[in-house]
């Protein structure tokens, strides 16, 4: 089975997806042949950017405002998900929040106590969750992936 097989109809849910990790983990799914459904809480015009990238790159997006901290937020996102694309398969750094309010010193201190002596990008986690969504993670199941640059 190839991965554009096995990756034939499935659509991703990305919360946060407007920007950093999410924003480089729906683009990544979607090079990967996934429908992706790009959740945000309330920056509309970023969101509207990654589904422009996306379908600009041959993919199928589409963005949805919601709070996930609402528990109403999930069925809504899924039920639009299920209309647009038929369903959601699977569920659900150095990013603006992370160096927000940190001086460079501290920045360049932290990336210093990683193994590899650099902080993780948005497209380094990006690449975990599609290996995880794709068919040579479908073995691993119940387990915590820490995608730190080795930090222990």
């Amino acid at each position: 089975m190839t991965t554009q097989t096995w990756q034939q109809q499935k659509t991703a849910l990305v919360t946060g997806g407007s920007r950093g990790i999410g924003a480089a983990v729906a683009e990544r799914l979607a090079r990967d042949g996934f429908h992706v459904l790009v959740n945000y809480a309330g920056n509309h015009d970023a969101a509207r950017a990654v589904v422009r990238r996306i379908e600009a790159a041959g993919g199928r997006a589409l963005s949805f405002q919601a709070d996930v901290a609402d528990p109403t937020a999930f069925p809504r996102m899924f039920d639009a998900a299920a209309e647009a694309f038929g369903g959601v398969a699977p569920g659900p750094t150095a990013t603006a929040l992370f160096f927000d309010g940190k001086s460079p010193e501290l920045v360049e201190r932290m990336a210093k106590l990683n193994p590899l002596e650099r902080l993780g990008t948005p497209e380094d986690i990006a690449a975990s969750v599609a290996f995880l969504a794709g068919p040579e993670g479908g073995w691993i199941n119940g387990q915590v992936l820490r995608a730190n640059g080795g930090m222990v």
